[in-house]
């Protein structure tokens, strides 16, 4: 939002932001968007992972838990939709635990099959 000087509210807010940040030099972007999931954009392709509904305990720390899985799955195999998955999975298995407290790989790959990926580009 500060990056664009406006607020992004709806999916297509995020869609376009997703867009015009790529447009703007970036290879890759990712947009956190809470229990919303994420918007990525890259190479013309924008993509959104939306998590599964779960009861969430804690949010704090989701956001950085989606941001080390993306890292850690991109420095894999450099899959850029898959590396979404795994960070949206990340931070919701994350919201499930008390406090600071973040996901184990176990925690994350039960929450990742139900993580759906949408083309919307």
């Amino acid at each position: 939002e500060r990056l664009l000087g406006e607020a992004l509210i709806t999916r297509k807010h995020f869609v376009d932001a997703a867009d015009r940040i790529r447009r703007m030099g970036a290879e890759s972007v990712v947009l956190s968007l809470g229990s919303r999931g994420a918007t990525g954009a890259r190479a013309g392709s924008i993509v959104e992972a939306i998590p599964p509904r779960i009861d969430a305990v804690s949010p704090i720390g989701a956001g950085d838990a989606m941001a080390a899985a993306f890292v850690w799955a991109m420095s894999r195999r450099d899959d850029f939709e898959d590396a979404l998955r795994w960070g949206v999975a990340a931070g919701t298995a994350s919201t499930k635990l008390p406090g600071v407290t973040f996901a184990s790989l176990e925690q994350t790959q039960e929450i990742y099959p139900h993580v759906e990926l949408r083309a919307v580009a």
